[in-house]
């Protein structure tokens, strides 16, 4: 828990010290499910079940998005995550969870409309390993790419709806003669604080 406390310390920081700059656009949290799966593929021996079966956990983010372009913006992320699966790679049930904090970085590629501003989310992840039994490689990247719609209110805040497909880029878990790659789905919610940045209508001459 120490670590998990420093981590997201040390990310709110990070958030902290763009609050004054221009192209600061909003900071948020968000929460959902973590549907995920593991791939385990060995070159020496022929696993039993190919696939293994989906866990279904949690995750729970705290972001900063900066860039006052209309249509691109960068996101970066604080997060806790669970992953796992319910079978191992021979089809024997063990319900592996595995708990991971991580650094993300998304483009964000949006488009404003008058109700909803749609947007797609692509970029790696930094994640490490607090928990498993497993006994996975502490840190590992992973690339994510997503979808979301953002409510349009005249309000401070905004509501967020988001799903993203993380797949491993480099194993969870390498071994004589495993190896394991993880993937999973998220669903997410989340509420975003846009700051006014002392935006006001141009005067009127006559």
């Amino acid at each position: 828990m120490r670590t998990v406390r420093l981590f997201l310390c040390a990310a709110l920081l990070c958030f902290a010290t763009g609050l004054s700059a221009q192209f600061f656009q909003g900071i948020g949290v968000m929460g959902g499910l973590t549907w995920g799966n593991q791939r385990w593929s060995s070159p020496t021996m022929e696993l039993a079940t190919p696939k293994t079966k989906r866990l279904l956990r949690f995750n729970g983010e705290i972001f900063a998005e900066f860039f006052a372009h209309e249509n691109l913006r960068w996101v970066t992320e604080a997060q806790f995550n669970m992953k796992g699966t319910k079978t191992d790679g021979f089809g024997v049930t063990q319900n592996y969870t595995n708990n991971i904090i991580a650094w993300n970085n998304y483009l964000k590629i949006r488009h404003e409309t008058y109700r909803f501003i749609p947007y797609v989310l692509v970029g790696p992840r930094l994640e490490y390993t607090m928990s498993s039994p497993q006994s996975f490689e502490q840190f590992h990247v992973t690339g994510s790419a997503g979808a979301g719609t953002e409510i349009v209110s005249f309000g401070a805040l905004k509501f967020l709806t988001e799903i993203h497909y993380v797949p491993d880029l480099t194993r969870s878990f390498s071994s004589e003669p495993l190896d394991i790659k993880q993937k999973v789905w998220e669903l997410r919610v989340g509420l975003k604080w846009v700051p006014n940045n002392g935006d006001k209508c141009p005067p009127v001459y006559r």
